[in-house]
């Protein structure tokens, strides 16, 4: 992903700043507890990023959040 803020922003930093954590094994999957219900999931692949929860309030959160620090092409289903 590009940056679109001009400076370089890495997006594990950019998720680690927005509450993600990293699964210890598997560095490509992000994870962040919303509350004590729900959690949001972040699954890295090849140039694919797909986000899970059942909250579409708080995926379209983080696609606006993504959209403003990133060159990114968001595909809905």
């Amino acid at each position: 992903m590009k940056c679109t803020n001009g400076g370089i922003v890495s997006l594990d930093a950019f998720m680690h700043s927005n509450g993600y954590a990293k699964n210890v094994n598997d560095h490509c999957h992000c994870m962040r507890k919303a509350n004590d219900i729900s959690s949001m999931v972040v699954i890295l692949c090849m140039d694919d990023m797909p986000v899970i929860n059942e909250n579409k309030g708080e995926v379209g959160a983080l696609r606006g959040k993504l959209h403003d620090n990133f060159d990114i092409k968001d595909i809905q289903p």
